[in-house]
């Protein structure tokens, strides 16, 4: 019995090891668009498991996310690293989505600690989706926010994100499941403006101000 037990466990492991979010491979319908991007997070930093960005339909309330598993864990597995570069980590999604306008809203970081990190209040970074459209919309990088404590030990207390242009990269990584959805003709189109602020999630002209104020 002991054996039985043992053996399931390791194949439950094995099955579980590694799985890309949200990849499609097909319009669902001709109503539906396709977003894409990626999503990256420090490997060596503090493990938040799971890591959710949270999006909506303006139109009709319908929430969705894109969520990553940086560390493993035997019912859900671990999101599988596509790429690596100073420090961090990341994958890339695809997600199948029907025809209209969009707002990333929020996002949800979680803990070993039982800590649960997000925005106080719901921010508003728009988007849209057109019937048989692929858009890209950028890398989004979790950048960890740490102190040190009167022991000089580090303490990490959740973080902000960045919205980036990776669209070489992770076109090129999406493109080796379906070339057709992922080539030249896919819309480039970072979120360039927020219809609610939010000083957590930077897109590419703040986090050009933001460094250039730390200079």
């Amino acid at each position: 019995m002991k054996t039985a037990v043992l053996v399931l466990m390791i194949m439950l492991l094995i099955a579980c090891k590694t799985k890309n979010i949200n990849t499609v491979l097909h319009h669902e319908s001709s109503t539906q668009g396709i977003i894409s991007g990626s999503m990256a997070w420090p490997i060596d930093g503090p493990v938040y498991n799971p890591l959710v960005f949270k999006l909506r339909s303006t139109e009709t309330g319908q929430e969705y996310s894109l969520e990553v598993r940086p560390s493993f864990n035997v019912f859900h597995g671990k999101t599988e690293v596509q790429f690596s570069s100073n420090g961090y980590g990341g994958t890339t999604y695809a997600l199948a989505l029907p025809s209209g306008e969009y707002e990333f809203y929020n996002y949800s970081m979680y803990d070993l600690n039982g800590t649960t990190w997000s925005s106080r209040n719901d921010y508003s970074i728009p988007f849209n989706v057109s019937a048989n459209q692929t858009i890209y919309l950028g890398e989004i990088k979790l950048h960890v926010k740490s102190s040190t404590d009167f022991l000089g030990a580090d303490v990490y207390h959740g973080g902000f994100w960045t919205f980036a242009d990776k669209h070489k990269r992770d076109l090129a990584i999406l493109s080796k499941h379906q070339q057709n959805l992922f080539n030249e003709n896919t819309l480039v189109n970072i979120p360039k403006n927020k219809r609610k602020f939010t000083d957590l999630v930077l897109l590419p002209s703040e986090k050009i101000n933001h460094d250039e104020s730390e200079k």
